[in-house]
C-alpha cells in the first residue's frame, strides 16, 4: 500500500489539461444552430442523391433484373410436326412415361411402369435416334412376327431431333433397349 501512495503522491502535481474552449464565433454558431442546420441540409441533399440514383439504376433497361425477365418471357415456338409425327400422334392414346433422349443418352436411364402402359421416347438430342430392344437385361422383348427386327419393341426408323415414338408394353419383365445408331446409349424399362 505504501508503494501505491508514493506513486500517487509523485504524480499529484500533474493535472489533466483543461478542456479546449470554442472560439466565440464557433460558440455562437453552435448555440444558434447555424452549423447544425448546415449539416442537416448536407445530409438531406446526400440522401436525396443516393435514393434518386438508386431508383434510376433500378429502372435502367440494362439492369440484371430486367435482362433476366426478358429472357424468361421469350416464347419458344416448336417446328411444325412432320407427316410421320402427325400419324404417330393421331394413333396415340396418351402415355404414362416420357423418356427423353439427349446428347448424354436416355433420361431416365431406368424406369418402372405397369403392364399395358405406354412410354413415349422423345428425341431431344442433336442427332438421330433409333430405339430398339437389346436383351442385355435378360430376354429380348417378344415379337409379333410383323416387326422390322427381332422384337416388337423397335421404332423401325430413326427419329430426327424433336420427333417421338410411343410403345405400349403388354408383357411384364425387365426390357433393355439402346439407340441402334449409338449403341453406348442404353436404357431399361421394368414392367410390373
Amino acid at each position: 500500500m505504501n508503494a501505491r501512495r508514493t506513486v500517487n503522491a509523485h504524480y499529484a502535481h500533474v493535472r489533466a489539461p483543461a478542456p479546449k474552449r470554442a472560439a466565440p464565433a464557433e460558440y455562437n454558431s453552435l448555440m444558434t444552430g447555424e452549423e447544425a442546420g448546415r449539416r442537416v441540409a448536407v445530409g438531406v441533399v446526400t440522401l436525396v442523391v443516393v435514393v434518386g440514383g438508386s431508383y434510376a439504376l433500378m429502372q435502367s433497361p440494362l439492369s440484371n433484373s430486367e435482362a433476366g425477365t426478358t429472357r424468361a418471357t421469350a416464347k419458344f415456338t416448336p417446328p411444325p410436326l412432320s407427316a410421320a409425327m402427325q400419324a404417330v400422334l393421331a394413333k396415340s392414346n396418351g402415355f404414362q412415361l416420357l423418356v427423353s433422349y439427349t446428347d448424354r443418352g436416355f433420361e431416365p436411364p431406368a424406369a418402372t411402369i405397369k403392364k399395358g402402359q405406354t412410354v413415349r421416347f422423345t428425341n431431344n438430342s442433336s442427332r438421330d435416334l433409333w430405339v430398339a430392344a437389346t436383351g442385355t437385361a435378360g430376354a429380348v422383348y417378344p415379337g409379333t412376327g410383323k416387326e422390322c427386327g427381332q422384337s416388337a419393341f423397335d421404332s423401325c426408323f430413326s427419329l430426327k431431333p424433336q420427333e417421338f415414338w410411343e410403345f405400349t408394353f403388354e408383357v411384364a419383365g425387365t426390357w433393355s433397349y439402346a439407340d441402334n445408331l449409338h449403341k453406348d446409349n442404353k436404357g431399361v424399362v421394368i414392367v410390373k
